[in-house]
């Protein structure tokens, strides 16, 4: 759903559906119940196709970008690295305040978490004046910010499928061994994606 926050907090808090940030959940987009754990699954040989779509519990579709380096980076990098557990997702434009705020955070996340199999990765989609983003434009965002975690250019607009790009941020969660999409949410709910980081890579430590 469009415009709305999509946040499965019972994948990993117990079946109780939250409300998130910036919208309502839907709680249709139920995730299917053989889901499972990152640590349960199997050996990563070939990208999951089966399932892809854009909701909770869908697979999400390999991507292809540039990063902030002007080098390729796709969506089957994370998944074919088993060290991977879990994808955070954030997309980014330069018009968005919201954005600004939500880069300490996300810095903050891959720091404490990071060695432990969480891969974030900021998608930069638009700059100031609502132009498709390039490598440059990416490039300034994580050096404004100081970002040591993954940045590209989300040229083409792959994350839009997913939201309302007017509403951005968005922050999506991945089982990378499934790649299968845990939470959707418009905005940044800091205490909601951390509670379900913690639950399936281990607490604060």
């Amino acid at each position: 759903m469009r415009g709305a926050s999509l946040l499965l907090v019972g994948l990993a808090l117990g079946g109780c559906l939250e409300e998130g940030h910036g919208g309502f959940l839907d709680a249709g987009a139920a995730a299917p119940a053989d889901l499972g754990t990152a640590d349960a699954a199997g050996p990563r040989a070939v990208y999951p196709t089966a399932g892809l779509g854009t909701g909770v519990g869908d697979v999400l579709a390999d991507a292809e970008f540039l990063d902030a380096d002007g080098q390729p980076f796709a969506l089957r990098d994370v998944f074919f690295d088993e060290a991977e557990r879990v994808m955070l997702v954030s997309t980014a434009a330069g018009w968005c305040a919201a954005c600004i705020e939500e880069q300490p955070k996300l810095n903050a996340l891959h720091a404490e978490y990071g060695e432990r199999g969480l891969f974030v990765l900021v998608a930069f989609f638009e700059d100031s004046s609502f132009a498709a983003a390039d490598v440059r434009d990416a490039a300034r965002w994580r050096d404004r910010h100081d970002l040591a975690l993954r940045v590209v250019a989300d040229t083409e607009g792959a994350f839009g499928a997913y939201y309302d790009t007017a509403l951005a941020p968005m922050t999506m969660l991945v089982e990378v061994p499934t790649m299968r999409i845990l939470s959707i949410q418009t905005g940044f709910d800091e205490a909601m994606v951390r509670a379900v980081i913690a639950s399936r890579l281990g607490g604060d430590r």
